[in-house]
């Protein structure tokens, strides 16, 4: 019962925002021309919060801005991915306007597909080859078009699975994005993303952290394949996560007001269900 009712609470919260948004996104696809990026992405950014506050009682606890100012500008960004709600949180805490690479099957959500097509975003079917070469070419001309856009990619290609959330080994292809234009890449280690949607987590709020590791700069990783340069981004997910799961019981102790028994109780579903 208390799974329905965390579903009817987040439809009620968040439905009307959904609709408004999807309509907002809806001009900007019928007439990208009178939008620049950065008004598209200010709005997708005041969304993505407002969702995160209203809907998923998320508060984002972010670390490692410090490496944002290393590289500056236009960036690829990689991160872990566990939910299909990643997409919207990245673009609530990201302060530079940013869109992103997913799977055809995207397409099939009708509002996170309006959302992120009306930002740019880009999809690829990783079972036709020649689709998928299309749509990075399609990316590095995006990309030299609009010098103000960042992309994000989950270089896992999938969701990881609960409980655990293993991480996937991140796939070489993905970072083509950067070494054709000598883009910084910026990791970033999101935790447990999921359990603001997921009906089996019931907290008051849900603190998310989010942490952006050390950049791979173009000439650190200009004699390297794009293998090489997806090894050394997923260890610095990698080892950011660990830092990130240690401080997560004391977040949900310190949002929720729980004593640290009530928090160990409740910090992980049980469950194997995954958004």
């Amino acid at each position: 019962m208390r799974q329905l009712f965390k579903w009817i609470r987040m439809v009620l919260t968040g439905g009307p925002s959904i609709m408004w948004g999807a309509r907002h996104c809806r001009r900007y696809l019928r007439h990208p021309e009178k939008y620049t990026v950065k008004e598209k992405h200010a709005y997708a950014n005041a969304l993505g919060k407002r969702l995160a506050k209203r809907a998923f009682k998320t508060e984002f606890i972010i670390t490692g801005e410090e490496n944002l100012k290393k590289a500056p500008g236009q960036a690829l960004f990689v991160s872990n991915h566990v939910s299909v709600l990643d997409p919207i949180f990245f673009m609530a805490y990201s302060d530079r306007p940013v869109t992103f690479l997913g799977k055809k099957q995207i397409l099939k959500m009708p509002f996170v597909s309006t959302v992120l097509r009306s930002i740019d975003g880009a999809f690829i079917d990783r079972e036709d080859l020649r689709s998928e070469i299309k749509v990075f070419r399609e990316i590095n001309n995006l990309l030299k078009d609009q010098p103000d856009l960042s992309f994000c990619v989950y270089p896992e290609g999938t969701r990881s699975k609960g409980p655990e959330f293993p991480m996937a080994d991140f796939k070489g292809g993905t970072f083509k994005i950067a070494t054709r234009l000598d883009l910084p890449i910026i990791p970033v280690a999101a935790w447990l993303t999921e359990r603001s949607m997921d009906p089996h987590y019931h907290y008051h709020k849900y603190p998310l952290q989010v942490a952006y590791c050390e950049p791979i700069m173009p000439e650190e990783y200009e004699k390297m394949t794009t293998g090489q340069i997806a090894a050394i981004a997923q260890e610095r997910v990698e080892a950011k996560l660990k830092e990130l799961k240690a401080n997560d019981l004391n977040l949900i102790m310190k949002y929720n007001n729980y004593k640290e028994e009530k928090a160990k109780k409740v910090q992980y579903s049980s469950s194997t269900h995954t958004i």
